[in-house]
This record gives structure tokens, C-alpha cells and sequence, in this order.
């Protein structure tokens, strides 16, 4: 179950490599008067760094209430809202970047548009159909179909659908971007508490007893040696590969 503690855990336990910051691309169109609105705001997310940046100027919501106290808890700077994702508690063309990373979607594409001025930015970063699928493959297909989320994806066909969506939505795309880098976990319970946070987002019906021999698996096949600050050490690996799309508001 995907929750503020869970979600941080997950996070302090993943080992990136050479993890491209994405937050520099974002940096490029942001400066200290900037009116932000971050759509699917989460704790631990690296856009915070923005807030000082841009003071009260930026402002976070989420459809889930303990979402929006899980980054409280982080820094209280932001004006945070728990609101369904197509009712944006802004104004009209009041918003100078619209932020939507890694979390659903959904209808905040219009509300983004809405929201934005003229030649306004949103910038939309997701999972792509390539992440983590070596790891997700091995857990196979039940009657839906394979149970690794986006297996049944086709090269490309994130930012293909991404760039469909803003189109739609009245924006022109002004970059596009993929990355691709290797993650590590230290253990079999942390890929455990991975895919569990996850949920549906990772595999689809993932239950740690019916997987146990995936998991065994996984552990036997994927663990690998790598280097961190001149130490070499071990973990489970898989490719990580994330995608953004920028849109500008015409």
C-alpha cells in the first residue's frame, strides 16, 4: 500500500546510479517569480527544492489527504491542497509551470492547460514502458494478460501517448526526454516492500507468499556487484527508465 512512510522507505532504500536530476531540466524554466502549481505533489520529492526558491508562489495538492500531510511534515512552505486531480483549487491562466511527476495523470492535463498562462509550461514526468521490465517479466501473465505494469507497452509508446495527451489538451510539445539508469535494492525484504508500495504500478496481484519463488528467483538471478563511493557492494538490479514531456501553452 502506497503511503507517506512506505513511499519514504522506498525511497532511502533504492541505490540509483548515475541517476539523471531531473529537476535541472525543470530548473531551465523556473525562476524566483515563478508561479508554480505542482499536480500529485509527494513526499520526498525533489521539487521541493523549488519552494524557497519561489516562496509562496508554489502550490501542491493531491487527491489523497495523507499524501498532502506526509509532505506537511517535509516543509510546510507550500500552499497544499487535497483536491481530486480535475478540480484545481487556482484561477484561470494564474500559473506560470504546472508540475506533474511520476503520479497519475488523469484529468489534470485540461486543468493544466486551464490554469496556465499564455506560453505557460507543464512539465510531465512518468514512469516509461521500458522500467524495470526484466524484473517485471519474470512475474509472468494471469488471466488480464502480463502482470508487470505497462509490459504490454511498445518501445516508444510512452511519450507517443504522452505527446498524444498534451496535444489533445491545446499544448505544443517543446521537449521530449527518455533516461535510463540502474537501480539497486539491498535485500529481499526491500524488494518485497517495493513492489508492495507500488501495488499495480509494479506487478498486478503481487502476494508475497504465491511469489516467493519469483522472488527467490529474481534474488538468485539479479543480484549484481556495483560501485558506490569507491566501496564496491551488491544488490538486486533493474533498469530504471523515466520519460518527460514538456508542453507549452499556446
Amino acid at each position: 500500500m502506497e503511503t507517506p512512510d512506505a513511499y519514504r522507505k522506498v525511497l532511502d532504500e533504492e541505490v540509483n546510479i548515475d541517476a539523471p536530476n531531473i529537476m535541472d531540466y525543470i530548473q531551465k524554466g523556473i525562476n524566483h517569480n515563478s508561479r508554480i502549481l505542482e499536480i500529485g505533489i509527494m513526499p520526498g520529492s525533489g521539487s521541493l527544492q523549488f519552494v524557497e526558491q519561489c516562496k509562496k508562489k508554489y502550490i501542491g495538492t493531491n487527491p489523497k489527504p495523507e499524501m498532502i500531510d506526509g509532505v506537511k511534515k517535509e516543509n510546510d512552505q507550500p500552499l497544499l491542497y487535497t483536491c481530486p486531480l480535475d478540480q484545481q483549487p487556482v484561477n484561470d491562466q494564474s500559473i506560470n509551470v504546472v508540475l506533474s511527476l511520476l503520479g497519475p495523470i488523469g484529468h489534470s492535463t485540461s486543468e493544466a492547460y486551464r490554469v496556465l498562462e499564455p506560453e505557460g509550461k507543464f512539465y510531465v514526468w512518468k514512469v516509461g514502458e521500458e522500467d524495470k521490465r526484466e524484473l517485471k517479466a519474470m512475474f509472468g501473465n494471469d488471466n488480464e494478460g502480463p502482470r508487470g505494469y505497462n509490459m504490454e507497452m511498445e518501445k516508444g509508446e510512452r511519450i507517443m501517448l504522452l505527446e498524444e495527451e498534451l496535444e489533445t489538451n491545446g499544448f505544443e510539445i517543446s521537449e521530449t526526454h527518455q533516461f535510463f539508469f540502474d537501480c539497486y535494492l539491498p535485500t529481499k525484504p526491500a524488494l518485497v516492500h517495493f513492489l508492495k508500495t507500488l501495488g499495480n504500478r509494479a506487478v498486478r496481484a503481487f502476494d508475497e507468499q504465491k511469489d516467493d519463488d519469483v522472488l527467490d528467483e529474481i534474488v538468485e538471478q539479479h543480484t549484481k556487484p556495483y560501485q558506490l563511493n569507491g566501496k564496491t557492494e551488491s544488490g538486486i538490479w533493474f533498469r530504471k527508465h523515466e520519460v518527460m514531456v514538456v508542453g507549452i501553452k499556446k
